[in-house]
């Protein structure tokens, strides 16, 4: 015979403990990698957040770039003109410079003959 039913009942209840005490591990461990999903859940949703602000700030310093370029531009071609009206100031100057001497000039040539024929007579 097969012993008794309360050894068999014994021994199906340590086979059910140990089932149950399986199933309780594997829970726990579902449960922490739940947790762990979870939180990496959270992270990812924050480093999503920081790239939209980033994206944001890339995008705002790339309209400042454009900004800046233009501006640039705008600051170079006043350069030019400017380099371009001191040059033509400059060159007037220079005119200006010479006709003035050219004038002393003749004016004191004019002089020196009056001055020598007065001497003279």
């Amino acid at each position: 015979t097969h012993g008794s039913p309360g050894a068999f009942w014994e021994q199906e209840q340590e086979s059910l403990l140990f089932v149950i005490e399986m199933k309780k591990e594997r829970l726990q461990k579902q449960g922490d990698k739940l947790r762990q999903m979870e939180a990496l859940i959270e992270k990812n949703f924050a480093l999503e957040a920081q790239v939209k602000q980033v994206l944001c700030q890339n995008e705002d310093l790339r309209v400042q770039i454009d900004n800046y370029q233009a501006l640039v531009r705008q600051l170079s071609k006043e350069q030019s003109e400017l380099q371009e009206a001191f040059k033509k100031q400059s060159l007037q100057g220079q005119k200006m410079t010479q006709e003035k001497e050219e004038l002393l000039f003749k004016l004191s040539m004019m002089k020196t003959p009056v001055a020598a024929g007065v001497n003279k007579e």
